[in-house]
């Protein structure tokens, strides 16, 4: 598929925090609500839960599993309808998926799967043999390490390289490459400094796919891209948790001071959710689910009094969030949370 995308790189240059001085700030919300996750399965046996997204009346979710990789539900009554992806070198089997993207307009599930080098394209629409119908799209090689790669629009994928923080590319070549310097050069002293610190962050794309934000392990850093038809924009960036880290060779390790930072996102066109821990030394996952404008600025937080959220969808169109949360043994289950809290 063609794609308006100008193939001449974009020189991300003139980062306002390259070389000035950053001032960190918690977040404040002004709107704070106090939610409750309905349990919409609890009985089915995951291994580990991760990644869930909407499509239709679906709810899917990544799984651990050797036997299925991926489960699709009923997003209203919570029954499974079908799991498949099973682990293996086969036709249709996977290896290791470590990332999901939904196309909603064409109804397209991408799945990543590092281990065999390709991206999986399942039509959710179209279904063979109890699964849906599926294509294997080898990318471009110069994606290097294809451990983050996420559908962005039409035949678009974004991802992250050895040596660029961000890679645009089709299936059959690289359109643009982009290394912008350090938004904080009190802390690292090179752009690969910087790589290294946000190389566990979160990420996500719009469902337009006109903005990638990535959001920091350690600390508290959020990032903003915006995605046009000239590429990958300047990004911006928002800072809430200063990282206190050392450095090991070109590793940086966090130290008892460390603040750690967000653990999930999920973008819509309209806002950036976030669930984060804020706090030195966390011993569980976070029990509050923050919004943000697309601009990073602080709106709301939703607290979900003493359940513990991995990861999570929003549907803003029915104000609710579709969440992978801990239950009271410690399983994962799936819950659902409504935003109207009027």
């Amino acid at each position: 598929m063609r794609t308006k995308i100008l193939l001449t790189p974009l020189l991300l240059a003139g980062l306002a925090s390259c070389g000035q001085e950053v001032s960190y700030q918690a977040p404040e919300f002004p709107e704070q609500h106090e939610v409750k996750v309905e349990v919409l399965n609890d009985q089915y046996l995951f291994r580990y839960a991760n990644q869930p997204a909407l499509y239709d009346s679906l709810l899917i979710v990544g799984d651990l599993n050797d036997e299925a990789y991926i489960c699709l539900f009923n997003r209203y009554s919570g029954h499974l309808a079908s799991a498949f992806g099973r682990r293996g070198n086969g036709p249709g089997e996977l290896i290791t998926p470590v990332g999901y993207s939904v196309d909603q307009a064409k109804g397209y599930l991408y799945v990543n799967d590092y281990g065999r080098r390709s991206v999986f394209r399942y039509d959710l629409n179209h279904w063979e043999e109890g699964r849906p119908a599926y294509q294997e799209i080898r990318l471009d090689g110069e994606i290097g390490e294809r451990n983050r790669i996420l559908h962005v629009k039409d035949s678009l994928f974004i991802a992250r390289g050895m040596f660029y923080r961000l890679i645009l590319a089709t299936p059959e070549q690289t359109v643009q490459k982009s290394f912008p310097p350090t938004p904080d050069s009190r802390h690292f002293r090179t752009d690969r400094d910087w790589y290294a610190f946000t190389e566990n962050a979160c990420e996500a794309v719009s469902p337009s796919g006109d903005l990638y934000v990535a959001a920091t392990a350690y600390g508290g850093i959020l990032e903003i891209c915006p995605i046009g038809e000239q590429g990958i924009g300047n990004p911006s960036y928002r800072y809430f948790y200063e990282p206190h880290v050392r450095q090991e060779g070109h590793v940086y390790t966090p130290t008892p001071e460390t603040v750690y930072g967000f653990c999930h996102l999920s973008v819509t066109d309209r806002f950036i959710y976030a669930t984060a821990h804020g706090r030195k030394n966390p011993t569980a996952m976070p029990t509050t689910i923050w919004k943000f404008s697309l601009s990073g600025e602080p709106v709301a937080a939703y607290h979900c009094g003493d359940t513990s959220i991995e990861s999570f969808t929003v549907d803003e169109e029915r104000q609710e969030i579709y969440a992978v949360a801990y239950g009271k043994n410690g399983e994962h289950i799936l819950g659902r949370i409504s935003m109207n809290t009027d």
